[in-house]
Formats: C-alpha cells, structure tokens, sequence
C-alpha cells in the first residue's frame, strides 16, 4: 500500500497544493494533523470549467453539484485548521504539490489529468531541487501564477 499524503509530507514546514476539488484529500483525512504553514488553490465553485471535466470524469464519478459543494467543503475545513485558499477561476490542469519552496530541500510533484482515471490512483512526476532545478522552478513559477491570479477566500490574511 501506498503512504498517505500526510505521511509523505511529514517533515515540511510549508506545502503548496493546486488541486481540482480536493475531495480525495478530504476524504483521506491527515492533511492537517502536522502544523505547518500551507496554502491552497483550487477551482472556484463557479468555475465553468468544472462541467467540461466532469465530461471526462475528472471529478471521479462526482456530480457537478457534489464537486461544487466538495470545493466548499474543503475550504470551510482548510481555512478552520488556518490554510491560506484561494480560488482560481479557470482550469487546474494538473494537480500539484510543492513542499517546502524556499527550504533547504524542496520538491514538487505534479499528478496528471488522465481523463476517466480515477482521482486517487493518478500517475505523478516528483523532482527534487537538488535534481533538476530547472524543472522544479518552472513548476514553482506556474503555482506562483496561478496564485497571483487567484482570489483570496479565506485563512490567513498575510499569506503572500
């Protein structure tokens, strides 16, 4: 069996995540057990995109209505445990983690969309700083994008 996103980011004092609805995360449940600082993209509610990916089930059998409400969901959560979200109003293509950016040891890995995969079981790449610098700063500079274009719901107001 595989490990649980917690445990794979035990360790990080900061994680960035950009992901389409967050349900399996939710679901999982161990996000949010290890204090550290994070932040958090995902598709607005009203997105319109969101009806083009449940045409190739990216929701994972979800319903327009249950993603929509899933996006809710899990903000209200992120931002009780004191997670910086913000909404993007367009396409999370693919979904992405970065942990510890400015560390001493930073990483990223990107999930890929492969349409009617299951969410929880999608293939990823995870590059390392130390491996391949310039591929973890091209995927570093699209979050930092993503981000600036996105709209601040909750969490904290500080975060940058």
């Amino acid at each position: 069996p595989g490990s649980t996103l917690g445990q794979e980011l035990l360790g990080g004092q900061e994680v960035w995540f950009a992901w389409h609805s967050g349900s399996v995360t939710l679901a999982e449940g161990d996000l949010f057990t290890t204090p550290r600082k994070m932040r958090l993209l995902l598709m607005s509610p009203q997105a319109v995109v969101i009806r083009e990916l449940d045409k190739i089930n990216v929701p994972g059998g979800r319903t327009v209505m249950q993603t929509q409400d899933d996006i809710r969901t899990f903000t209200r959560v992120a931002v009780t445990n004191g997670v910086c979200v913000r909404w993007f109003d367009g396409p999370i293509q693919n979904a992405t983690i970065i942990a510890d950016p400015h560390g001493e040891t930073p990483w990223a890995r990107i999930e890929f969309l492969i349409p009617f995969g299951p969410p929880a079981d999608r293939p990823s790449v995870r590059v390392a700083k130390r491996d391949d610098r310039d591929l973890f700063n091209t995927v570093l500079v699209a979050y930092e994008r993503l981000w600036a274009r996105a709209m601040h719901v909750g969490g904290p107001e500080d975060c940058r």
